[in-house]
């Protein structure tokens, strides 16, 4: 994406991306968030019941949003592109010609 007043190109891409993994890296302890509340009181959240994955959904959206945020304070802002010009020259050989290969059997 190009910026304005001729700041460059900004790399969004793998920004975004950076973003999206923290927030689902960060989800992914939602599992044993909701392992452990089960555990602890089976008779209110049955593995597979509905209180079960509205705690197991909580848990994913708090610690993908803190990862999420972890993450943006570390790179606040998406990295500079720099592009690379330059002269491309060819070199072209002139071909070579096989040696010839002595097959004489002793």
């Amino acid at each position: 994406m190009d910026m304005p007043l001729g700041l460059g190109r900004i790399d969004l891409g793998d920004w975004v991306r950076g973003v999206v993994a923290a927030f689902i890296g960060g989800g992914a302890g939602a599992v044993t968030g909701a392992f452990s509340v089960t555990t602890i009181d089976p008779d209110h959240f049955k593995m597979g019941g509905t209180k079960f994955f509205e705690v197991a959904a909580m848990i994913f959206a708090v610690t993908g949003f803190l990862n999420m945020m972890a993450f943006l304070h570390q790179k606040p802002l998406p990295e500079m592109k720099t592009v690379a010009t330059g002269t491309v020259t060819e070199i072209h050989q002139e071909p070579r010609t096989p040696a010839p290969i002595d097959t004489t059997e002793a």
